[in-house]
């Protein structure tokens, strides 16, 4: 019975004998001259490493590889050992101040609810309290409504208004304690929000790169991620394989990654896409490299993930807490009150997860039926 070169290394005694006779344990490395993973050609024949099996160069040729069906047709893969996905990998946006940050920590409908429950509140406090003898319909209305504001920023109200009728009292009252519920949160919010500062992701999703027409894409060429995006027909990763056709996919050896990384993506409209363990180490290495010089250490925060990084620095709390009065509504002003308390210090931002695009691969190595020798090939990280 033949066995394929899966099952002999399955074989426990053949595995035993191999590491306890190192004499007879000889190999020799063998990078291919392309330096490709390997894909097959319109012709039938295979490049880098997978050639090299195919036509017998070698005897094993130690990935980790990316399983994919013209491959597992050609070559004999061992077991899986390792799973990995797909990363984008691009330059963040720079610190600024958003205008409109005090609007963010409640919802659209939140803020859509207030405003309805607001004039809700107004109308019905216009028909249940007493207008004063000689007052304009206009400017008492008026008059009402400010003071139902005074109520949303936590202000005192007019103590006329207090000792109105029972109606008066019981909307008042109602009104009060949403409004607290609204402003404790709001304020909550905003607290915790006061530490960074907004950093916008132009790159979250692989639908952002497509659109974005002055990104160009750096990839391994001939590896799973380019067999699979040339068989699509449609949707997001054929668009991604027509990006070749418009000068806005660069195809560079795995090797020089961590250059242009340095360069065309930190420093111009460059995104990588590498497997998840490689763009970590990328972003380790980069961390590794500036932590010590506090000039250069926030240039990790430029690097944009498409998922989380745990090594991003946060903003110091100090700058974040820039005193700008962004919002402020003076009853002083417009009724001649007392003086009020303003909302202030409203220079925040946050920071959204980045969402992950993925492209499940199943790593192994990939052998040929035959004798049995070790690897003698590439021996790179970075699966493809």
């Amino acid at each position: 019975m033949v066995q394929s070169l899966r099952e002999v290394l399955l074989e426990p005694e053949v595995m035993r004998s191999l590491t306890q006779d190192p004499a007879s344990f000889r190999y020799s490395v063998i990078v291919p001259a392309d330096r490709y993973w390997g894909a097959e050609r319109p012709n039938g024949s295979w490049t880098g490493m997978m050639g090299q099996v195919i036509q017998k160069e070698v005897d094993i040729a130690l990935g980790p590889f990316g399983i994919t069906l013209s491959r597992n047709k050609v070559v004999d893969f061992t077991d899986s050992f390792y799973f990995d996905d797909r990363s984008i990998l691009s330059k963040k946006g720079e610190p600024e101040i958003d205008p409109w940050g005090f609007l963010y920590p409640l919802t659209e409908s939140v803020w859509a609810a207030m405003a309805v429950v607001l004039a809700a509140v107004w109308l019905v406090l216009t028909v249940v309290s007493r207008r004063p003898r000689g007052a304009a319909l206009l400017d008492w209305s008026g008059e009402l409504l400010l003071e139902n504001i005074r109520v949303i920023l936590n202000q005192d109200v007019k103590k006329t208004l207090i000792l109105g009728t029972l109606k008066t009292r019981t909307v008042l009252g109602s009104w009060m304690v949403v409004a607290a519920v609204v402003y404790w949160s709001y304020a909550g919010t905003l607290t915790s929000l006061l530490a960074v500062r907004h950093i916008p992701q132009p790159i979250q999703t692989l639908r952002d790169m497509l659109d974005d027409s002055s990104v160009t894409v750096l990839m391994e060429p001939d590896t799973l991620v380019t067999e699979t995006i040339s068989k699509m027909k449609s949707g997001e990763l054929w668009e991604l394989h027509e990006l070749q056709f418009v000068s806005r996919v660069k195809y560079q050896l795995y090797s020089t990654f961590p250059v242009a990384l340095n360069t065309l993506v930190r420093h111009h409209r460059h995104s990588i896409i590498a497997t998840s363990l490689s763009v970590d180490l990328y972003v380790a290495n980069i961390f590794t490299l500036t932590a010590n010089k506090l000039k250069r250490a926030p240039a990790i925060c430029r690097m944009s993930l498409s998922k989380l990084c745990p090594l991003q620095q946060k903003a110091p709390v100090s700058w974040a807490l820039s005193l700008v009065r962004a919002f402020t509504i003076s009853t002083n002003t417009l009724l001649g009150k007392e003086r009020f308390s303003s909302l202030r210090r409203l220079v925040f931002s946050f920071t959204r997860p980045y969402q992950m695009w993925q492209i499940s691969s199943v790593m192994s190595m990939a052998v040929k039926d035959g004798t049995m020798s070790l690897p003698r090939s590439n021996s790179s990280v970075n699966d493809l």
